[in-house]
């Protein structure tokens, strides 16, 4: 047999094995650990490659991954807890509402429809929506009060009108 189909094997596994596999593990080099453990770098490489090796490195592997798994619960809530501070920040922020109002309301509504705040009726629809500001819903309420203070005095009073047909519209005025 020669020494080449040979496999080196430590007659005892050493602590400082086990800190070559670990450091090896996390991504050290072969170079790195013979400097940090004074061995060459093939003896680095023939304690890495023992079965004892595959086994603390598996280990590891499986130590890291529960420790994943555990902190998911943890990293969602603080990710949640990011989450709403931004949203917070963002539906008190004058400026940015200054400079895009509709957006800023438009994100609040997706937040309250996502907590549960606001639905959405399956059968709910608009057809038409008109979009006034301040100074113009001002107006057309003043209106509507004019229109039904002219509706009182001329009560009993009756005005003969033609019915026009608007062929473009679907009723007739």
């Amino acid at each position: 047999m020669t020494a080449a189909a040979t496999k080196w094997e430590p007659k005892v596994w050493e602590v400082n094995y086990e800190e070559i596999v670990i450091a090896s593990t996390i991504g050290l080099s072969n170079e790195e650990l013979a400097k940090k453990f004074n061995f060459t770098p093939q003896h680095i490489s023939n304690i890495l490659q023992t079965p004892q090796a595959a086994l603390t490195r598996r280990r590891i592997l499986d130590e890291l991954q529960k420790r994943a798994l555990d902190s998911i619960p943890q990293r969602m809530t603080a990710i949640a807890d990011k989450a709403v501070q931004r949203l917070h920040n963002l539906l008190h922020d004058d400026e940015r509402y200054a400079q895009s109002p509709f957006a800023v309301v438009d994100r609040g509504l997706q937040v309250l429809k996502g907590v549960g705040v606001l639905r959405e009726e399956k059968n709910m629809q608009v057809d038409k929506a008109i979009i006034l500001t301040g100074e113009q819903s001002t107006d057309l309420l003043e209106g509507l009060v004019k229109a039904n203070r002219a509706k009182e005095i001329n009560k009993g009073i009756f005005i003969e009108a033609e019915v026009i047909e608007d062929k473009d519209a679907k009723s007739s005025i």
